[in-house]
């Protein structure tokens, strides 16, 4: 049995819920938790999406699947919302944006933009997973020294891939 990891939520778009389905289900394989939300419309009635803030509460990694049709929807863009804001209040959860086809690092707002975005415009479903898998399991690797001397800083970044 695969060793368990601290819980994922995935964010995605609804058009988007079939890689979405793919990739939460080869992170399952490897022991990961994946929490989301089922495609919901969010109406200016509504003070919250039930279940949404759990999840993400719940969750060490927020990964957001972001795509143009991501970036055009409103239930999407609330996620992010209170994924941001989670990882802001909560410095040790990690918000993780995957740029998918169709969107340059520029389309992506500020907020979403950190630069451990992770370029996954030309990468296959498992690719991704892994790709995923390690950048999840650099954040667990326990802190040695807050000082790395500067000739690994280089070597460093091209091996955690940012």
């Amino acid at each position: 049995m695969a060793e368990k990891h601290e819980p994922i939520f995935l964010s995605y778009a609804p058009t988007d819920q079939r890689l979405a389905a793919l990739l939460a289900e080869r992170l399952r394989e490897n022991g990961s938790e994946v929490l989301s939300m089922p495609s919901k419309k969010i109406t200016p009635q509504m003070k919250f999406v039930p279940g949404l803030e759990k999840a993400i509460g719940r969750s060490k990694y927020m990964v957001l699947l972001i795509s143009p049709n991501y970036l055009s929807s409103r239930e999407s863009n609330f996620e992010a919302g209170v994924a941001t804001g989670e990882m802001l209040n909560f410095p040790e959860k990690q918000v993780i944006p995957v740029l998918l086809p169709g969107v340059k690092r520029s389309d992506v707002p500020a907020l979403m933009r950190p630069s451990r975005a992770l370029d996954a415009r030309r990468m296959s479903v498992p690719g991704l997973a892994t790709r995923l898998e390690k950048i999840i399991h650099t954040f667990q690797a326990p802190a040695r020294s807050a000082v790395v001397p500067s000739a690994k800083r280089k070597e460093v970044g091209k091996k955690v891939g940012f």
